[in-house]
């Protein structure tokens, strides 16, 4: 039995679990920041590794290529002191002996965390400014990134151990209460030791779902409430059959059958050892023994179908492994959060219930993916090509902005990486945006065009819907998934209390039994990990859902400012936006007011580089015309055919974002 001295353990891990599942939630909120008029950070754009990399093992393959790139580039481009370097991805690639898909993917994951100068010349070179000290840095928090990758391992393999806790004890407890029904001497005795087994795994089960609750409560953050899985996905299963009806008029056994049951125990004797016929008394009285014998039989195979049904949830644990480890269900590398809301899959029917291994590591899986920044898209490139197609292989960095509701500066990026993946060169249009020119044999393959990414949340930007609630929009979670991981992390939480009560009463009626030392710590270690694995999946949803509806701003008011350019209109008043996204939102719990909207709505419209416009008070309106003129000017760069050697040096800068902040 345990001894007196873990009870102050049992407490202490009892009550600051809930208190470091709460602050790891609030550290995850300041990392995934849904802050209105900063939503450019949370936009998709294109993924580190390229899409060429299909497959996971050629994805993984391609990822170390860029780690271990990056351990040399830092190496050898700080061995000077110069306080700042200039990197180009073709010349880091030649300096390294590397691959330039390699050099490229690496500067674009620089850009995305450190602070950098970025400038364009006419011959289509992207210069890189870092500081020195930014990319020693950047190293060493590539190397803390592994402590970061085992410690979430680590919780995963806590979360499978709790995922299956009660199935454990459950079968414990069912095996003990069997053994001790064996080893009683009267049928009452054989009763009582079966309906207290009985009992004591149903209330396993009951504090199994009574710790979910109670961990749901314990980790409810302010946001918007979250809506089943989205029309279109698959349906659901119906359950077939039911608890079978008690047969009628079977309420007394006939006299001829219960005279028989005499003879089946004289016949089931055997001399050597304990036998079933033992069970059975020497003379059946309806109104006495025979009842109490009749209910034994009936509790203890209840007993039995209760261990055997725990022992089948096992093999659903592993099928759970399995499943994990093949990646079933699970979206792919880099889906756009729009995208997944249209295509989630439920769980299945046993992981609601029955939280499997598969819940345990697609949580950690999904939140690593959540965790690294910038979601990746992988059709980008695709959509890109597609209208590079319909404009004879020509597209201007304002109308990837437009059409993925980028800001001006990750637009260039994307085009240039796709410059640099596919060939071809840059050029500058009268009013001074940069087109992208890409060669025949990028696009002439593209049979189809992609459609654009639709409204995560509001529907289309014609009609907005009005939402009460929100799809979970975290690629691999749906609500079922975080209805699960409660459940996970209510069970050993609720063990620390059954442990507790261990401590204090050491009667022998205690359902759980023969609890050492290591059980104890395990248990200890397992409640914080689970725990705080819901609390951060809970808060990675809410706070993804609130960006969703960031994004969703985004598109709908580039949607706005194409609508006014096609309607030759001079000015776009912003507030109309604003009321529209207010309105859209106005029955969803935790949305944002229309001071947050206007925030957004104007960062998006200063992203593609309109200004407000200053012809008296008309609200709040901004600029088309220079837009228009601009729009104008790629028309005509379009017009034109490649030439041979664009018209100037090929060394002048054509784009500059600033300069970079040095590090002190």
């Amino acid at each position: 039995m345990l001894e007196s001295s873990l009870l102050p353990l049992l407490l202490v891990t009892a009550v600051a679990t809930p208190v470091l599942a709460r602050l790891a939630a609030w550290r995850l909120g300041r990392l995934i920041d849904a802050r209105p008029g900063y939503a450019r950070a949370h936009m998709p754009s294109l993924p580190v590794v390229p899409a060429e990399a299909a497959t996971d093992r050629l994805a993984q393959r391609f990822e170390a290529a860029v780690r271990l790139a990056e351990r040399r580039a830092v190496q050898h481009l700080t061995a000077s002191a110069a306080a700042k370097v200039t990197v180009e991805a073709g010349e880091l690639a030649t300096q390294l002996s590397i691959h330039v898909e390699v050099a490229t993917a690496l500067l674009a994951d620089w850009r995305a965390r450190l602070p950098c100068r970025v400038r364009v010349t006419r011959g289509g070179r992207l210069l890189h400014d870092f500081a020195s000290a930014d990319l020693k840095a950047a190293a060493r928090d590539a190397w803390h990134a592994w402590p970061q990758r085992l410690l979430l391992w680590l919780a995963a393999i806590l979360a499978n151990l709790g995922a299956l806790w009660w199935v454990v004890v459950g079968i414990a407890v069912g095996l003990v209460a069997l053994r001790e029904v064996l080893a009683a001497e009267t049928d009452e005795a054989r009763l009582g030791m079966a309906a207290l087994g009985i009992g004591e795994f149903i209330g396993v089960y009951l504090a199994a779902q009574a710790g979910a609750w109670l961990v749901a409560l314990m980790t409810a953050t302010t946001g918007p409430k979250f809506a089943p899985k989205p029309e279109g996905g698959p349906p659901r299963r119906m359950r077939i059959g039911g608890k079978p009806r008690p047969p009628q008029g079977r309420a007394a056994s006939p006299p001829e059958r219960t005279a028989l049951k005499p003879q089946r125990k004289q016949s089931s004797q055997s001399s050597s050892g304990f036998n079933w016929g033992d069970l059975v008394p020497s003379s059946i009285d309806v109104d006495g023994e025979g009842c109490v014998f009749v209910l034994m039989i009936i509790a203890v195979l209840v007993l039995v179908s209760l261990v055997a049904g725990s022992l089948a949830v096992v093999v659903v644990w592993l099928i759970g492994l399995w499943r994990a480890v093949a990646r079933l269900g699970e979206p792919e590398r880099d889906l756009h959060p729009a995208l997944w809301v249209a295509r989630a899959e439920m769980a299945s029917p046993w992981e609601r219930w029955l939280p499997t291994n598969d819940l345990a590591v697609r949580l950690v899986r999904a939140l690593g993916r959540q965790l690294q920044g910038r979601p990746g898209d992988e059709q980008l490139a695709y959509r890109v090509m597609a209208r590079a197609k319909r404009q004879g292989g020509v597209v201007a960095a304002l109308e990837i902005a437009m059409d993925e509701a980028l800001d001006l500066r990750e637009a260039l990026d994307v085009g240039s990486r796709l410059v640099a993946l596919h060939g071809g060169d840059l050029r500058v249009g009268d009013a001074g945006d940069i087109a992208f020119w890409f060669p025949p044999d990028a696009w002439h393959a593209l049979t189809t065009e992609p459609e654009f990414v639709p409204l995560e949340y509001l529907g289309h930007p014609e009609q907005l819907l009005r939402p009460k609630r929100l799809a979970v929009n975290v690629p691999g979670l749906n609500l079922d998934h975080l209805g699960g991981a409660m459940r996970l992390a209510g069970g050993p939480w609720m063990t620390l209390g059954v442990l507790a009560i261990v401590v204090l009463d050491q009667a022998a009626g205690i359902p759980v039994r023969g609890i050492d030392l290591s059980l104890t710590a395990l248990f200890c270690a397992l409640s914080p990990g689970t725990f705080v694995l819901a609390a951060v999946a809970m808060r990675t949803a809410r706070q993804s859902a609130r960006i969703g509806l960031l994004r969703d701003a985004r598109r709908v008011t580039v949607h706005a400012v194409q609508r006014a350019l096609a309607a030759g209109e001079a000015t776009l008043d912003a507030n109309l936006v604003v009321g529209q996204l207010t309105q859209a939102t106005a029955s969803l719990r935790g949305a944002f007011v229309a001071d947050e909207y206007r925030r957004e709505v104007e960062a998006m419209l200063a992203d593609i580089g309109l200004e407000p416009s200053l012809r008296g008070k008309l609200g709040n309106r901004w600029d088309l015309e220079e837009m228009q003129t601009r729009m104008a000017a790629l028309d005509k760069l379009r017009a034109f055919e490649r030439l041979a050697q664009a018209p100037g040096n090929a060394d002048d800068i054509v784009f500059d974002s600033g300069a970079v902040e040095l590090a002190v």
